[in-house]
């Protein structure tokens, strides 16, 4: 699951909440448009035996947003920050890991932050059963 084919092929979807600070219990609308592609400079800068990863057109309810990071691929951690463009220094940093369910972890700092995961869209298209 932190193949190059994997990661890049098919768009990425999900939520998150905010389980620390004064939105707690609240979970935003869905976010989109998240394609990875593989930077390798990310990758080498992240440490051995990690694939850097990009996806710069994503975006959900506060605006249009861009993933930089790197995934490890022994042992699935991911490390990402999520920057909205054009709202000056919004940055969060996500902490999470590969799972057979899509990547999962939190996000922000111990104040103000929350949950987070993010599947395959296909893994969610619906269909009709006839």
């Amino acid at each position: 699951m932190t193949s190059a084919d994997f990661l890049t092929s098919g768009e990425w979807t999900g939520y998150y909440d905010y389980s620390r600070g004064h939105g707690a219990g609240r979970i935003d609308p869905m976010m989109h448009g998240i394609q990875f592609s593989i930077d390798s400079e990310l990758g080498a800068m992240s440490g051995p035996a990690c694939r850097g990863l990009t996806a710069p057109s994503c975006s959900d309810a506060v605006g249009n947003f861009e993933l930089t990071g790197a995934i490890s691929t022994q042992t699935g951690t991911v490390k990402l920050r999520k920057h909205y463009r054009g709202r000056g220094h919004t940055d969060w940093d996500w902490t999470a890991v590969m799972t057979p369910f899509g990547i999962l972890g939190s996000w922000g700092s111990d104040t103000w932050g929350g949950w987070l995961w993010l599947w395959k869209k296909e893994w969610s298209d619906s269909t009709s059963a006839s």
